[in-house]
């Protein structure tokens, strides 16, 4: 399924920020490019996810792994994981996910909003 995501560097959150959610997330890349495999590990779920294309509008398809088959494939991404924490906050009738980086990355903080299909980007650049 195409999505949009538009992603943002932040230097500060603002004071008061509305947070909806707070997830530790470790997530390793199998292969990377123009054509992204990633493994997630988020709480008790683990994930695979495809992602191809560039720029904005993106094929990203997500499936849930067996923690089983998740630890045997997790030693392949050696060299390429980070880890995180997210944040999620309303906006508008979206939300948008802070991502506040671990280890080499942690001064580094995004915000991101998705939406599926290319008329959601369309709609977001007019803004």
């Amino acid at each position: 399924m195409a999505e949009v995501e538009r992603k943002f560097l932040v230097e500060r959150l603002p004071d008061g920020l509305p947070i909806d959610s707070e997830d530790e997330i470790e997530q390793g890349y199998l292969a990377v490019g123009d054509d992204q495999v990633r493994l997630r590990r988020r709480a008790d779920r683990h994930l695979i996810t495809v992602k191809r294309g560039h720029g904005m509008v993106r094929d990203e398809v997500e499936v849930p792994l067996e923690r089983e088959s998740f630890e045997q494939l997790w030693p392949l991404t050696e060299g390429r994981r980070l880890e995180k924490t997210r944040l999620t906050t309303p906006v508008d009738e979206h939300t948008a996910e802070i991502d506040l980086y671990k280890g080499p990355l942690r001064s580094t903080r995004t915000a991101s909003s998705c939406a599926p299909g290319a008329s959601s980007a369309r709609a977001t650049t007019r803004s």
